[in-house]
């Protein structure tokens, strides 16, 4: 929110911190690529408004985000995460 905003920049301000690192970026990069191309991909696909089309761009938003998490890179506390839900798959 903007107040969570502005409390971040006032802290960076008074006692030059910066609250979040550059880890926090890489999601919201990926989300806003995410839904940038979902958003011109739902304009310019005309599909009828019903709760199919919901999950249809829902989907495809989900996809693009993963892309994007990928592209930028995994860190290695989401790798170890990763490595060990894959070890309890059957």
């Amino acid at each position: 929110t903007l107040l969570s905003l502005g409390r971040t920049l006032e802290v960076f301000a008074l006692f030059r911190i910066q609250a979040y690192g550059i880890d926090y970026i890489k999601p919201v990069a990926a989300a806003a690529l995410a839904s940038s191309c979902s958003f011109l991909g739902f304009k310019m696909v005309p599909l009828e408004s019903s709760l199919l089309t919901f999950f249809i761009w829902l989907s495809v938003f989900m996809v693009l985000y993963a892309a994007g998490i990928l592209m930028l890179g995994i860190d290695k506390q989401d790798s170890a995460v990763l490595r060990s839900m894959r070890a309890r798959l059957p």
